[in-house]
């Protein structure tokens, strides 16, 4: 980061006259706040261009940095996605401000609830890493439960972090957004896939009757039914579409259409010969409940509840891992799930 080029600078974390950490002298070291520093300290005295021996004051650190720039950019889709920051060129242990970029339509998905879309790992004390969205990050959406398929999953993680980040969001057509949970488990019938690609839910025996998640940019399939002396059917598959809409319920009745409908966000429960199944969950909208299949969630929102098992959670927009994230401006508005 960069001292201001103008205004009143403090030395050591105490100044008043600014708002941000950009007018801290001692912060390009760095060093905590309250620590006593000259300015004819030889780091000092390094970022201010002065040598030994020449005046040092408050002026001749304006527009001055002891951090060199590095970055780094997502510019095709990439599952499961991983950055080591240190791995970037250019990078210096403790004096890098890193940037990270997704270009604008690219996807950074995962393929299982226990990877993130985009893992960062890496960073030193001292360091300034920053990630620039244009694009999308996606967590893997849990699957439907069913008597079949067994208990519904949670969704997984969008964005995981290993280091204090600063997320810029602020682009219309950025998305970054958890995975839906699985819809709860109801009696025989299945229920939908979370968004972000998860299963819909198989009904009794049956191990094929519940729809596949989609793949990015699309929507889940639909989950079918079996009619041949009653109705038992499978839930719908959960999308990969931001902001996505939830696929409807499978009818009620002895019908084909019994099956719940595959969403571009959460799928539909499958239906019942006495019950319409609910509806999966739009953006971060939970899915419905219902007493045939439950929905499966919307981006990072909980499936709906069944009567067998309760809904699974959706997962986590940022998981940050005792670490902080920041955001520029607006923009957590298109982000799907909880920041924890």
């Amino acid at each position: 980061m960069t001292i201001e080029s103008s205004g009143t600078l403090g030395l050591n974390g105490t100044c008043t006259g600014g708002s941000s950490a950009r007018n801290q002298i001692g912060a390009e070291i760095p060093v905590t706040a309250g620590t006593a520093l000259c300015l004819n300290n030889s780091t000092l005295r390094t970022i201010s261009g002065t040598s030994s021996g020449t005046a040092v004051s408050f002026s001749t650190f304006y527009g001055k940095s002891n951090r060199t720039s590095a970055s780094y950019t997502f510019s095709a889709n990439t599952a499961n996605a991983s950055l080591n920051v240190t791995s970037i060129s250019g990078y210096s242990a403790g004096k890098t401000c890193v940037t990270i970029t997704v270009n604008s339509g690219v996807y950074l998905y995962a393929t299982s609830t226990s990877n993130a879309g985009l893992t960062l790992t890496g960073g030193t004390t001292g360091d300034v890493i920053k990630i620039v969205n244009n694009g999308y990050i996606m967590g893997q959406g849990g699957n439907g439960g069913g008597q079949g398929s067994g208990a519904s999953t949670s969704g997984g993680p969008a964005l995981s972090l290993g280091f204090n980040t600063t997320i810029n969001n602020t682009n219309s057509s950025a998305y970054i957004g958890g995975g839906g949970g699985g819809g709860g488990w109801v009696t025989i019938n299945g229920s939908g896939g979370g968004a972000g690609g998860g299963a819909g839910g198989t009904f009794c025996c049956s191990t094929s009757h519940g729809g596949t998640g989609g793949s990015i940019g699309a929507s889940g399939t639909n989950g079918t039914a079996f009619t041949a002396c009653c109705l038992y059917s499978g839930g719908g598959g959960g999308g990969r579409v931001f902001p996505g809409v939830g696929g409807a319920g499978g009818v009620r009745g002895v019908t084909a259409t019994g099956g719940g409908r595959g969403g571009s966000a959460g799928g539909g429960g499958g239906g019942s010969s006495c019950a319409t199944g609910g509806s999966g969950g739009s953006s971060s909208n939970a899915g419905s409940a219902s007493s045939a299949g439950a929905g499966g969630g919307g981006w990072g929102a909980a499936g709906g509840s069944g009567s067998a098992n309760p809904p699974a959670s959706g997962g986590k927009a940022v998981a940050l891992n005792g670490h902080t994230a920041t955001f520029t401006s607006c923009c957590k508005v298109r982000v799907y799930g909880s920041i924890a």
